[in-house]
């Protein structure tokens, strides 16, 4: 009697673990591709990201560009436009597999598997299953396995496309995502072998978002250059409008960034309700007037966005010293739509400049006279000593060369005086007579100056020769 006890118990524990070993069964996402972008959360839970650009030449809209069905397509690559206009590096399109790699914590043998789909909406029922290449899978504890689907099974299910090309409905829509902002993507597993695929705890899910932008439409390319994030909000600015350029050894570089909210300060810059959050900006530097004339045929640099909404790398690289620049700055988001630049109305002033190889040392506030007497490189007359640099002096092999030998001078004196206020003072007093000069050149050109430099010397020689026939 008691060894049936003891039997009976040994029955019930092995039942019991088994049980328990089947609801600890899981799946988990190892990775994703074709896709435009993907995150994932230290839960594990995958979000995908899909990013389109089209025009809409009639009736039906016309994607800017497509592929071989394994790999995203660049739609700035094929842009031939000037300046760049909407475009994404890594766009997706109706025919383009997502893969997705899974393992489970059981071995599988022939398991049935499964993908569906909803609108997002918990209310609405999944749509029709997916027709993989095959409905079983066998892998070993932990072995990665792949089932792929197209982009469009996702928006021939959803009323916002309503095709299986991924094309806009109606065709002229200037910026569209799926209808409720995103789908979820459902892969089942079979992993207790019961044939079964309703078991809510053998399926997981991928957040699947679309964003498409109409890239032949202005609003969607270009934007007012923003000098604040005052005028930002005023304008209605999507993203960051603007900044202050600042110059160095081949390269230019971000002071300050500007959009509706302070880069840094952890708050988003203002996007549209049916865009993904904000990825970063994308950088164009090529040799021209203005940003306008700016082509879409070179390739940006692409500066990411940290936790605080600012970026760590504020530097465009690879540029030739002493040959001008424009900067042109557009917008990423997680979909990797690149659009809302800065060339509407921009001034060349503000968005244009000249790297040097001495210049590069301006983010040290302490290196030169001019900041260290005002107490920053921000101060009005440093800009605008800068601003005469750079038009004046950099423009010809005799400014260069002042430029080249003050900035080698510059810094044992600037260390010297920055802990002194008298000897700042004296400074700024002395400086003034050639920041005059600067703003007498920049307002009316160099030919006043020539004549004040002229009148100057000459009033000089004057006295001095008065003072010698007098002694003498």
């Amino acid at each position: 009697m008691r060894a049936g006890i003891i039997r009976v118990k040994l029955l019930l524990i092995t039942f019991l673990f088994i049980l328990s070993f089947q609801a600890r069964a899981t799946i988990t996402i190892q990775s994703v591709g074709g896709v435009s972008y993907f995150e994932k959360d230290t839960n594990n839970n995958f979000t995908i990201y899909g990013g389109m650009t089209g025009t809409a030449p009639g009736a039906t809209a016309v994607l800017n560009c497509t592929g071989d069905g394994s790999t995203t397509c660049d739609s700035c690559l094929s842009a031939t436009t000037v300046p760049p206009k909407a475009c994404n590096k890594l766009s997706v399109y109706g025919s383009l597999k997502i893969s997705i790699t899974f393992s489970s914590s059981v071995a599988l043998n022939a398991a049935k598997i499964k993908i569906t789909t909803d609108n997002g909406d918990s209310s609405a029922t999944e749509a029709t299953e997916y027709n993989l290449s095959s409905a079983t899978v066998t892998a070993s504890v932990g072995e990665n396995k792949t089932v792929t689907l197209d982009w469009g099974y996702l928006c021939n299910a959803d009323t916002s496309f309503n095709n299986e090309n991924c094309l806009p409905t109606p065709a002229n829509t200037l910026e569209t995502s799926f209808k409720n902002t995103a789908r979820k993507i459902y892969l089942y597993v079979d992993q207790n072998a019961d044939g079964d695929l309703t078991d809510t705890d053998e399926k997981i899910s991928i957040d699947a978002k679309l964003h498409y932008i109409k890239s032949d439409e202005d609003s969607n390319n270009k934007q007012a250059f923003c000098n604040s994030p005052q005028e930002a909000q005023t304008n209605g600015a999507i993203g960051n409008c603007g900044y202050i350029l600042g110059i160095g050894d081949s390269k230019l570089y971000i002071q300050q960034l500007f959009g509706s909210s302070v880069a840094g300060d952890g708050t988003p810059p203002a996007k549209t309700s049916i865009a993904p959050d904000w990825y970063g900006l994308a950088f164009y530097a090529y040799d021209v007037a203005n940003v306008g004339l700016i082509p879409s045929s070179i390739e940006p640099q692409i500066r990411i966005y940290d936790a605080t909404f600012a970026i760590s790398d504020n530097t465009v690289t690879g540029l030739n010293n002493y040959q001008n620049y424009c900067l042109l700055m557009g917008n990423i988001n997680k979909a990797q739509n690149i659009y809302k630049y800065n060339f509407d109305a921009a001034d060349p002033l503000k968005t244009c400049g000249q790297p040097s190889e001495v210049i590069g040392m301006l983010s040290d506030k302490s290196c030169f006279i001019s900041t260290a007497a005002f107490g920053s490189d921000m101060a009005d007359q440093v800009q605008l000593l800068r601003k005469f640099r750079n038009e004046f002096l950099l423009t010809n092999s005799w400014g260069k060369a002042f430029v080249k030998t003050y900035y080698r001078l510059s810094p044992p004196v600037a260390h010297f005086i920055e802990h002194s206020e008298i000897l700042k003072a004296m400074t700024r007093t002395a400086l003034y007579p050639f920041i005059f000069m600067a703003w007498l050149a920049l307002s009316y050109g160099i030919l006043p100056v020539a004549i004040l430099i002229l009148i100057l010397f000459s009033s000089l020689y004057f006295i001095l020769k008065k003072r010698r026939a007098h002694h003498a």
